[in-house]
């Protein structure tokens, strides 16, 4: 497997994930399957089979390459002739991270736990990833974690000032986690029960919360992690499991390594 995620501690209120890229150009590989919507291949690769690749007639594929194509793309300024940074850029080394979060979940997650799709394009708002656990009765729900990815130089200020503030707004109004809970159930309950499953789904006794970030080399380390994610007893009336950091390691200059992976992403399209 092209990413290995390795439980590593932080501290009393939280518990870590570390992940650790073995395979760049087989992760771009995957990266590339989801920005053309393959999501089901990527899961097939995961469980360690080969089939599962679409085929597209001409025009079809045509199409496709080029859409995923302008989602990695930065635009250019049309008076400079140079690509457009800050913000553009920003969010497209974001569309990168959270379909690496999302392939890091599925890999690690249970088979039949319930996971919702990456986003498609790099500034689509809203959730940035759900999943459900089911009891093996696949009667009653056994945790609902929210992740929130953020790609950023500043793992400690981004965790403190954009990560936590999102997290507790879902404390206070589940809305945005009933309605990918809704979505997300329909694949195994109908109408009748389907109300009552997603009521679970945001009950506070199944909640769980899942907060990644890239980080540098010189904060791969526990001493680091507690740096980072303090505050995170912040969300309260939960156990330690259920508060979790995970840590992208990419290198020294963030932006620099996600515009080398970007590009191997492009050449596997």
């Amino acid at each position: 497997m092209p990413i290995t995620c390795t439980t590593v501690p932080i501290d009393a209120d939280s518990t870590g994930d570390r992940w650790h890229i073995t395979d760049e150009n087989e992760l771009a590989r995957l990266v590339g399957l989801v920005a053309r919507c393959e999501f089901g291949h990527v899961e097939t690769i995961l469980n360690g089979n080969t089939a599962g690749a679409i085929t597209y007639d001409a025009a079809q594929e045509a199409e496709i390459k080029q859409k995923a194509l302008n989602a990695l793309t930065i635009p250019v300024d049309v008076a400079t002739g140079k690509e457009v940074r800050g913000t553009a850029k920003w969010h497209r080394d974001g569309f990168l991270f959270e379909a690496i979060s999302w392939i890091a979940a599925r890999k690690s997650a249970p088979q039949e736990a319930l996971l919702r799709d990456p986003h498609i394009g790099a500034t689509t708002q809203g959730l940035d990833g759900l999943m459900i656990e089911l009891n093996a009765a696949k009667d009653d729900i056994s945790a609902t974690t929210v992740f929130e990815d953020k790609c950023t130089e500043n793992a400690r200020h981004t965790f403190a000032y954009v990560t936590m503030p999102a997290l507790k707004a879902h404390q206070v109004s589940s809305r945005k986690i009933l309605e990918s809970a809704t979505t997300l159930l329909r694949q195994e309950f109908k109408a009748g029960i389907l109300n009552a499953m997603a009521a679970k789904a945001i009950s506070m006794n199944v909640r769980k919360y899942r907060s990644s970030l890239t980080i540098l080399p010189a904060e791969d380390s526990q001493p680091e992690r507690v740096r980072i994610f303090k505050g995170y007893s912040g969300l309260s009336g939960l156990t330690q499991a259920a508060r979790l950091g995970c840590t992208l390691l990419t290198g020294n200059d963030i932006h620099d390594w996600f515009e080398s992976f970007n590009q191997k992403v492009i050449n596997s399209l």
